[in-house]
């Protein structure tokens, strides 16, 4: 069987931000019939919290302290790293491919480019014929993203675009 996980990341930045840090991510696995079979999600308080944090976090409607409310998201990494492991031949993806590794890589989750499928949002951009947020392309298709900057909800998105 097939197996396709889309990953999403919510951060504390941009990833030309050296400090910006993923707070919460989730990642939902799909089989080749593109159904949901299995999600994990993780949320915790980054090791360091960049300048800009209360900016990126208001996407998500959080603040700053609450984030730092969160247990450290060192205690869940293990985790995500099991479940993720658990499919080793999985195809990878995410809607912003090049944004998301980055900050997998920020917490010590590294991959390799040939676990990766293709990034979503180029697709989205050569339907379009331009870059297009993940709210953009999903109203285009009239696909619902009420709980858009949430993780998970993210990924669902992702998968029905």
């Amino acid at each position: 069987m097939t197996y396709t996980i889309i990953i999403d990341t919510e951060t504390t930045g941009l990833t030309h931000e050296p400090d910006a840090r993923p707070w919460q991510i989730a990642a939902l696995v799909l089989n080749e019939d593109l159904t949901q079979i299995a999600s994990c999600v993780i949320e915790g308080c980054p090791d360091v919290m960049n300048e800009n944090a209360q900016e990126a976090l208001s996407f998500s409607g959080k603040t700053v302290a609450d984030i730092q409310r969160l247990p450290p998201l060192s205690q869940s990494l293990p985790g995500l790293s099991a479940f993720l492991n658990a499919l080793p031949n999985a195809k990878l993806t995410a809607y912003n491919i090049p944004f998301d590794r980055v900050m997998l890589g920020r917490v010590g989750i590294t991959t390799h480019d040939d676990q990766w499928g293709p990034c979503v949002k180029q697709l989205a951009a050569t339907y379009n014929g331009h870059p297009t947020r993940l709210i953009e392309i999903s109203k285009q298709f009239g696909i619902p993203h009420e709980r858009a900057h949430d993780a998970l909800a993210d990924c669902i998105t992702t998968a029905a675009v």
